[in-house]
Formats: C-alpha cells, sequence, structure tokens
C-alpha cells in the first residue's frame, strides 16, 4: 500500500483513506442529498479511525488506546452507514425480512462463533468483548444493506454495489479480526483490497 499511496511522507493507508472521504466529499456535494451527506459523514469517520489505527507516534504518544478509539470511530461509521440505508429502505416502502436479511444474520452467527471459537483456543479473550459489540454493529449495517439491496439486485447497479460493498467492508473487518483473536496473519494482505473497494462501492450504491 506505501508503494502505491505513500505519498508527502504519510503512510499509504493515510493518504488512500483520505482519498475515499474526499471521493465521498465530490459526490456529496454533487448531489447534496441527505443520504449522501451522511456517506461523507461515514466516510470521514473511517478516515479518522484509519488514522488513529496507523500507530503514528504522535498520536500513540498522545493517547495511550489509540486502537479503542480507532474501532470506536469505525463503529460509528458503520451506524452511519446504517442510517443511510436506512433512510433508503423506508424509500423502498415495505420493509420486510427478505433473503438479503436472513444471509447477513447467518454471517453475523458465523463470524461470531469463529472469533469467539479463536480467541478462546488461542487464550486471547482481551479485545473479544470490544470485537463482538463491533461485530453486532457491523452485522446491523450488513443487515440494513443486503435488505434494502436485495429485491432489486437483478435490476439496479446500486443495489449491486451496496451488496458488494457492505460484504467487502464486513470481509475486511473479519480478517482484522481473525488476526487479534487467532493470529491469523495470512490474509492481512487483502484488508487493503477488500476495504477501500467496500467504502467505494457503499457511497456509489448510496
Amino acid at each position: 500500500m506505501d508503494k502505491l499511496f505513500g505519498w508527502f511522507g504519510l503512510p499509504g493507508g493515510i493518504v488512500l483513506t483520505a482519498l475515499l472521504s474526499a471521493f465521498a466529499l465530490v459526490r456529496a456535494l454533487l448531489d447534496p442529498t441527505p443520504v449522501h451527506l451522511i456517506c461523507f459523514a461515514a466516510m470521514a469517520f473511517s478516515t479518522a479511525g484509519d488514522i488513529f489505527l496507523a500507530h503514528l507516534k504522535r498520536l500513540t504518544d498522545r493517547f495511550k488506546h489509540c486502537f479503542e478509539i480507532g474501532a470506536v470511530l469505525f463503529m460509528i461509521s458503520h451506524v452511519l452507514y446504517t442510517l443511510c440505508y436506512g433512510m433508503k429502505l423506508r424509500m423502498q416502502g415495505a420493509i420486510l425480512p427478505n433473503g438479503g436479511t436472513v444471509l447477513a444474520v447467518l454471517l453475523g452467527i458465523l463470524s461470531a462463533a469463529t472469533l469467539i471459537t479463536l480467541a478462546v483456543r488461542t487464550e486471547r479473550t482481551r479485545h473479544l468483548p470490544l470485537a463482538l459489540i463491533y461485530l453486532g454493529i457491523i452485522m446491523l449495517n450488513c443487515t440494513t444493506v443486503l435488505t434494502f439491496a436485495c429485491p432489486q439486485l437483478l435490476s439496479s447497479f446500486s443495489a449491486v454495489c451496496a451488496a458488494l460493498g457492505v460484504l467487502s467492508f464486513m470481509l475486511s473487518d473479519f480478517i482484522i479480526g481473525l488476526g487479534l483473536a487467532g493470529r491469523q496473519h495470512r490474509y492481512d494482505a487483502l484488508i487493503w483490497w477488500f476495504y477501500p473497494i467496500g467504502q467505494i462501492l457503499l457511497i456509489l450504491g448510496a
């Protein structure tokens, strides 16, 4: 990532996430609907979260709990995306459980079971409560987006973007969880593929 986006002496991840926020801002300025403005806010909180998670010395010297702060900022981002797609869901009319709802719930149960099993097996339960709270918020977002997208997958480009976006975003977070809970780091290189793609698609889907 640093090879592609390591500009101005900054970590590549921070530059990339700032570019994503700029993309969301341009979209919101060109079409300033409440949904697009909320998407920009969600991306801005994600960028702030990335900054705290980047292990910058200036921040780590000043803040003792950069990881926890970053996680909370990302939780806020997921809540904002949930609000955004909840608004779009209400615009559809009747809000009923569908295949997307079922898929999201099944993914949440499977993810929670995997993280708990790995954390207990590796005796790395320190961050497990935070991880499960975080997962619950992710699944709220995932359930909202997939419930919105499912009825329109065959007819709407934005619905396809939304569904793929939330799944990609969730997968990037799940890979991080594998590293924290189970010392599984073989897939870490994929995080900075799934994460930006997920964010871009969620913004386009809105």
